[in-house]
């Protein structure tokens, strides 16, 4: 295994065990092989580790090495891994079909070692130019550290990755005081100089591989930091201050201090599906207003706090009852949770404390849940309401009971969790107040 190769990982998927030992008997000499006999399988193993390129068979069970492809090139986390079919489909129509989707390459069984060896060499080369061309393409040309684009692009995958993990972000907006003044005093070669120690001295600011810094436009910077509430944020922009502040660049035109200093805006949350990106960065720019307006040289910090929603809990069996109240406390909904274990109770309880969420099951003593739906559609705030069914009945079974609103969601028992959550996460998804 030479030394430039070395570290290259080619993953084998074949669900035929001689098939992936031909493979791997040309290659290992060059490559670590990686190997996966399923196409699920494969979508896993690129998702836990890098992945250089993958040879692909085309007819596997379950999942299809087209399917396969597919979903490679879907997500964009995998979609520049390049994919080579390796099948026994000699047929112009498969051979075309691979190539639509995005494979760099088909080859038909057996594959011959030495141009099976080339073109993983060839398609190695070609992926490696891609990469530093997209790695320049990310690049700010004067600093060096990530530009408006890369940050752009970090932003929105950290963003949808927060909202399925309701875990916070924060951001910060950070600007250069005065460097109008600098740039027409020190001229603007000094300018730049002045620029590449502050980039210099943000990326030192980095307490984890995740935090994100980047050049967000003139002299204005930006940092992202993942899974970061408003204590964590104020503690990372003071420090990007003081570093900024320690570097003693001499300003002697600027009305806060003698050298450069930085003003701050940041915002902290937990993302929801009722706000974008775009929402928040108007936020931390208003609040480097803030920062510019008492001052300068100094943070100016808000958090955005999830709105609680109220989810009443009609079910008669206890043990669900505990199911879906210790889940929804697990899946840390932005949520107060009131129960009932009738109809009766759960009119109540609606009366009493106007939840938002209702999660009843139909079939319950005293008064079911159908009865009850019908009730609280006679009220005012009914329409402000989101109400989950929860039942074992089918739709005729329903429909000669009385029937359900169209706008109740019915969730078949048992149960899928997974399903409920997604629910849950679509109606509350931390939305957030506005400050």
């Amino acid at each position: 295994m030479t030394s430039i190769t070395a570290d290259k990982k080619i993953l084998i998927v074949d669900d035929v065990p001689g098939n992936i030992k031909a493979l791997s008997a040309i290659l290992e000499d060059d490559y670590k092989i990686i190997i996966a006999t399923s196409g699920k399988s494969a979508l896993k193993i690129v998702l836990s580790q890098t992945i250089d390129l993958i040879l692909l068979d085309v007819k596997m069970p379950e999942m299809d090495g087209y399917e396969v492809c597919e979903k490679l090139k879907a997500d964009r986390a995998t979609a520049g891994i390049p994919v080579i079919f390796v099948t026994a489909q000699k047929e112009e129509v498969n051979e075309t079909r691979g190539l639509n989707i995005g494979a760099v390459d088909y080859i038909t069984k057996p594959a011959r070692p030495a141009i099976l060896k080339l073109r993983v060499k060839i398609h190695l080369e070609l992926k490696k130019q891609r990469d530093l061309l997209q790695e320049l393409s990310d690049k700010d040309g004067l600093t060096g550290i990530p530009n408006r684009r890369k940050f752009d692009e970090y932003l929105k995958q950290t963003w949808y990755s927060a909202i399925r993990s309701q875990s916070p972000i924060s951001i910060i907006l950070m600007d250069v005081d005065y460097f109008k003044h600098y740039n027409d005093n020190y001229g603007h070669t000094s300018g730049d100089k002045c620029l590449k120690q502050i980039a210099r001295a943000l990326i030192d600011s980095k307490r984890r591989p995740s935090d994100f810094m980047a050049r967000y436009g003139g002299e204005e910077f930006v940092c992202v930091l993942q899974d970061t509430d408003t204590v964590g944020v104020n503690t990372v922009g003071e420090m990007i201050r003081n570093n900024v502040a320690s570097l003693q660049i001499p300003h002697a035109h600027s009305m806060v201090a003698d050298h450069i200093t930085f003003s701050l805006g940041a915002v902290s949350l937990i993302p929801s599906l009722d706000s974008t990106p775009e929402d928040v960065i108007k936020v931390a720019d208003e609040n480097l207003y803030k920062a510019k307006e008492g001052g300068r040289n100094r943070l100016v910090c808000h958090s955005i706090k999830p709105a609680e929603y109220k989810i009443l809990l009609v079910e008669d069996e206890a043990t669900l009852m505990d199911v879906y109240s210790s889940n929804i406390e697990e899946w840390k909904l932005p949520a107060k949770i009131i129960k009932a274990t009738n109809g009766v109770e759960g009119l109540l309880q609606v009366g009493n404390e106007k939840p938002d969420i209702i999660i009843t099951d139909l079939m319950m003593p005293e008064l079911d849940g159908i009865k009850m739906i019908h009730k609280l559609s006679k009220i005012d705030t009914y329409n402000n309401m989101h109400i989950i069914a929860v039942t074992s009945l089918d739709h005729e079974s329903i429909k000669q009971k009385g029937g359900l609103p169209k706008k109740v969601h019915v969730f078949k028992k048992p149960v899928s969790l997974q399903d409920l959550e997604k629910k849950l996460l679509d109606i509350t998804g931390g939305v957030n107040q506005p400050l």
